[in-house]
């Protein structure tokens, strides 16, 4: 498999952040409409996708500063997502996760069977899926599981 042309650069921490909330709530809020709002189903689709902007903004922040600059609140599960990627980028590079990152996103899609599943493994099975493209020889996922279990973000439901 070929390596995909990425046309900015993964070093200027607005354009990533324009990217990613861009791109995610345009993705997500061009499907509703304000009675959507009022649609329990709607609403969480909304709110999965909030929640993984605010992890692409901390992580790509601090990967353009060079350092983790987080709340200190371990128990928040988007703040461990944050955390167990900079552990990636640390242990295995920082191109490998920022492009993991990239693929990620092309993954997020509304998919039926997660109707009931949390934010987190809702981007933990996107995650996977952009690491896999990525690297489709699967050459870090059990790196990659070993520190997802470090921060308690292994778990399916």
């Amino acid at each position: 498999m070929g390596r995909v042309p990425i046309t900015c650069s993964l070093d200027n921490s607005e354009a990533i952040a324009n990217i990613y909330f861009g791109h995610t709530f345009a993705f997500r809020t061009d499907q509703l409409t304000p009675d959507d709002l009022f649609n329990p189903r709607s609403r969480l689709i909304l709110q999965k996708s909030l929640w993984a902007a605010f992890i692409y903004r901390n992580y790509f922040r601090s990967d353009c500063v060079g350092r983790l600059d987080l709340p200190a609140n371990d128990d928040d599960d988007a703040i461990r997502w944050v955390r167990a990627l900079w552990d990636i980028r640390s242990e295995i590079g920082k191109e490998f996760t920022g492009r993991s990152l990239y693929f990620t996103y092309g993954s997020y899609y509304e998919d039926e069977s997660d109707a009931g599943v949390s934010s987190s493994n809702y981007f933990r099975k996107r995650f996977l899926q952009g690491v896999s493209a990525e690297d489709n020889n699967d050459e870090h996922r059990q790196h990659i599981e070993l520190i997802m279990k470090r921060y308690r973000l292994d778990k399916s439901e």
